[in-house]
């Protein structure tokens, strides 16, 4: 019988679009998986080659995530809770927001032991870097403002100071196109000083929080900086691949006023990772959750190209609550040369705990240069590097 132009599909053709429709995707997520892994292989071995003797700038300042240091920084193509768009502004669109405020704090030191041992004060407080932000997120946009207060110990034998403050403004936006997300990042900020402070040895840590704190900075000439970045990422369930770039366009520089801008292939990231589900066939929530990534950072700077890996296990307790352990490797590679020869003198490891709990995490960090297991002192400091963070999501 005839079909009427304004009759309803019948059932059979329904499937039939359906399985059309799924068959269009499957191809389209194939073609843009190959031309993915066509692009990193490109990232990773002939744009090192174009670039490798280029360039020497200095990095930016970085704001310390403990998530990403926890596993050596490799973080480009993670998506969901233990992605970061500090990362990769694409993996925003991945972590499921519907709008919320988030609050977090984080201190971060530096401890000799050899200095410890013989009672002084000094052993800690090396470098102590503090970090408060407060940071807007939704479903494709957020809008972090965050203040970091890094200390310069200016005489290794005593508890004398210079204080820097970083301010920075950073707005992230992001979309998804089936598997491909899309996100572009635009930071600025500025720097501001105290010259010299003087931290009472027999209270240290409370005179540390009262002159870091409450005493008035001074604002520094040239040290203004924004930068303009993008990212990508794409999801093949168990397999993920992304690319990122921090300073597609930038200017500026918070300590260093003559440094050259970072360029798109300086600060050019590329990484991979395989990521068990989460969920089973059946729709229950996995017990274990395991996280593997691999990055190559900065792959056109000498000055600041590195290797990172980590891992992640993921103990699921309850769809919002779980408790995370870590473990990353990140090397200092100046040389594409010798891009596969481990140097211990380059390397840090690093370790972490972290513990979500509806709308409070905290989050442990340790790290710990590699010559120090040998006894020695290498590039990466002779200090052992411990911090807490904590944030309560709104």
């Amino acid at each position: 019988m005839r079909r009427d132009k304004g009759a309803s599909m019948e059932p059979s053709e329904k499937i039939r679009r359906n399985r059309k429709d799924a068959s269009v995707r499957k191809i389209c997520s194939a073609r843009i998986f190959r031309w993915m892994t066509v692009f990193l292989a490109g990232a990773f071995f002939c744009a090192p080659m174009a670039y490798g003797e280029a360039y020497e700038n200095l990095s930016f300042f970085t704001f310390k995530d403990f998530r990403m240091a926890s596993i050596g920084y490799a973080g480009t193509s993670l998506t969901g809770i233990s992605a970061s768009p500090q990362m990769n502004p694409a993996s925003l669109a991945t972590r499921g927001a519907t709008g919320n405020l988030t609050l977090q704090g984080t201190f971060f030191d530096a401890m000799r032991f050899s200095s410890l041992s013989q009672g002084k004060a000094y052993a800690f407080l090396q470098q102590p870097l503090a970090d408060y932000m407060v940071a807007f997120v939704g479903n494709n946009a957020a809008l972090t403002i965050r203040r970091n207060i890094l200390l310069e110990r200016l005489d290794p034998g005593s508890m004398t100071f210079a204080a820097h403050s970083i301010s920075l403004i950073q707005l992230d936006l992001a979309w998804q196109f089936n598997r491909l997300y899309v996100g572009a990042s635009i930071r600025g900020g500025n720097r501001s000083v105290r010259e010299r402070i003087s931290v009472n040895e027999t209270y240290f840590m409370t005179d540390y929080f009262i002159q870091t704190f409450f005493d008035r900075y001074h604002a520094k000439e040239n040290t203004d900086f924004y930068s303009v970045g993008a990212g990508v990422i794409l999801d093949g369930s168990w397999v993920r691949m992304g690319v990122s770039s921090d300073s597609i366009l930038s200017g500026g520089h918070p300590f260093d006023s003559s440094a050259a801008p970072r360029t798109f292939m300086d600060s050019l990231s590329a990484g991979i990772s395989f990521v068990s589900p989460r969920y089973s066939r059946d729709y229950e929530l996995n017990l274990f959750v395991i996280e593997a990534a691999m990055d190559i950072h900065d792959i056109g700077s000498d000055a600041s190209r590195a290797i990172a890996a980590g891992i992640n296990l993921r103990l699921q307790m309850l769809p919002r609550v779980s408790l995370d352990a870590r473990v990353g490797y990140h090397e200092l590679k100046p040389s594409m040369g010798r891009i596969f020869q481990a140097e211990p003198s380059r390397i840090l490891t690093s370790f972490g705990l972290s513990l979500i709990a509806e709308w409070l995490t905290v989050d442990l960090l340790c790290e710990v240069p590699f010559s120090l297991y040998s006894g020695k002192t290498g590039m990466r400091g002779d200090g052992v590097g411990i911090g807490l963070s904590m944030g309560i999501t709104l």
